[in-house]
């Protein structure tokens, strides 16, 4: 006879009495307990007004959704179904049970402006306790899909064509209110008459100023077919005025990016992994022994126009110096080198620059301009062809952030004949090549880091340092696709992720 254990359901209790028996010193969940009680409770001081119904502890709250994160629970659903099925839940939370909406509440709004904060005081926790150093700094950025409609983007060059349109059919309207009776005076005074032509100058106002000018000039004296004629064209107009103020708001929202998705209008359209495009955030995360040490959200697809606001964020976080930072080549810009020279003197500068690994295996093109011959006494070029090309202008250049650069242009005096000509160069006319020297110089300086032995071994770690941690993130935690909306939302979130993703490494080292 098959003999079991006894079974019985109708018990008082089914779980021992202190659930702290259950779970193991080196449990996650005690980490996150461990860790976010080091954290000062000056923290929490501005998340409540005050007044009203008492709130849940928001250091229980923080402790049960960042370990929601560690766990893969990013739902509020499941974290609140968690914290009545889950013992560790049960004990993070000492068996209370907020639900779906106060989770929510708290992850999304309670807490939007603390939770960067969190993640410094963590980074912190994580240098006091020998986890890391502030020698190193590597950076690197990834896109995260936004959790937006696939087909909801908005492009700058439509909304510049459709208001141009826009002004070009108001003044065409205008004309031709003008044209219904033999003089304008009857429906405007010239004074008010905006600008024609183009229409370049018109605005959903003077659009609008129009309209009305136009309406109430109307008079008993014109027929009745007059008067719904003109009072026609006001209504046009009135109808192009909206869609101008539609169309001035998009500007405002695009605020110089190329486009943004109606259902989050800080999300911009990347192109990103999968060769998909659709509405993302560039992260940009620094890490050193492959804990996340610093972090930025960017709406710009391009990572070099997103590290210097990365490092500025740093120092708002209050973050400790760090004596080096390391980063593809992509981020190598006169811009960028510029911000480190001036802003961080005592870091040294290991940012590559796109033609850095051609120009040490020998690759470079043939007819690239650092294979031309620079005579500096003469200030002028010989090409391979044995030609000149002498000084021709200054370029002055503005990126969108506002640094200026000025880069020299050098024109072949004759490239006629030339049997190189047809590799040589692309466009009509003679060869042209651009000198940036105060790039030269920086490049110089970072080639001269980037080859030194410390620079050799920074280049090797790079790649494992930091590209490891999106793939952790993206395909152990699962995170592809955001769950908030707009950027200060994303922050937050990210916060949460990069977070529970150093707790969790914490976790592991022990």
């Amino acid at each position: 006879m098959i003999k079991y254990k006894n079974y019985d359901q109708n018990q008082d209790l089914l779980l021992p009495p202190d659930l702290n028996a259950m779970i193991g010193e080196k449990e996650l969940v005690r980490i996150v307990n461990q860790v976010i009680d080091q954290i000062d409770s000056s923290i929490y001081k501005d998340v409540f007004k005050g007044g009203g119904c008492p709130s849940y502890n928001p250091r229980m709250m923080l402790k049960v959704i960042i370990y929601g994160y560690c766990c893969k629970v990013y739902s509020c659903r499941k974290i609140a179904l968690s914290l009545k099925r889950d013992i560790c839940f049960m004990w993070l939370s000492g068996m209370q049970y907020p639900n779906f909406n106060t989770v929510n509440r708290f992850r999304s709004i309670y807490f939007k402006d603390i939770l960067v904060n969190v993640f410094a005081e963590v980074v912190m926790f994580l240098i006091e306790n020998s986890y890391i150093t502030t020698e190193d700094y590597f950076v690197d950025g990834s896109k995260f899909e936004a959790n937006a409609g696939k087909y909801s983007h908005v492009w700058r060059k439509n909304t510049e064509r459709f208001s141009q349109k826009v002004k070009e059919r108001a003044n065409t309207i205008i004309k031709e209110a003008d044209a219904i009776n033999e003089s304008e005076e009857l429906f405007y005074d010239t004074r008010d008459l905006p600008e024609t032509g183009a229409g370049n100058n018109l605005t959903a106002e003077s659009i609008k100023k129009s309209a009305k000018a136009i309406a109430d000039k109307v008079t008993s004296e014109m027929t009745k077919s007059q008067q719904r004629k003109i009072l026609s064209k006001s209504k046009s107009l009135l109808k192009e005025a909206d869609k101008l103020e539609k169309y001035d708001n998009q500007k405002a929202i695009l605020n110089g990016r190329n486009s943004y998705s109606k259902t989050d209008e800080d999300a911009t359209f990347m192109r990103l992994k999968d060769d998909l495009l659709r509405a993302a955030y560039n992260v940009q995360a620094g890490t050193q022994n492959s804990f996340v040490t610093g972090f930025s959200i960017s709406q710009n697809a391009n990572d070099a126009t997103a590290f210097i606001d990365h490092m500025k964020k740093r120092k708002e976080l209050k973050l400790p110096e760090v004596k080096t930072v390391t980063a593809d080549a992509v981020y190598g810009t006169e811009e960028n080198y510029s911000y480190m020279d001036k802003n961080l003197p005592q870091t040294r500068c290991y940012l590559k620059y796109p033609t850095f690994y051609k120009e040490m295996k020998g690759k470079l093109p043939a007819f690239h301009k650092d294979n031309f011959a620079y005579i500096t006494d003469e200030d002028h070029y010989i090409c391979p062809g044995g030609r000149k090309l002498k000084f021709h202008e200054i370029k002055n250049t503005t990126t969108a952030s506002g640094y200026k650069y000025s880069t020299r242009i050098y024109k072949c005096v004759s490239c006629d004949g030339c049997k190189f000509s047809e590799k040589c160069k692309k466009a009509k006319g003679s060869r042209k090549v651009e000198r940036n020297i105060k790039l030269e110089q920086y490049k110089k300086s970072v080639k001269e880091n980037l080859c030194s032995d410390k620079g050799i071994k920074l280049r090797k770690r790079r790649a494992p340092e930091v590209e490891t941690v999106y793939g952790d993130i993206k395909q152990n935690m699962g995170i592809k696709r955001l769950f908030l909306r707009g950027v200060e939302k994303v922050e937050a979130e990210f916060s949460l992720i990069f977070t529970a993703y150093n707790i969790r490494k914490m976790a592991l080292a022990l």
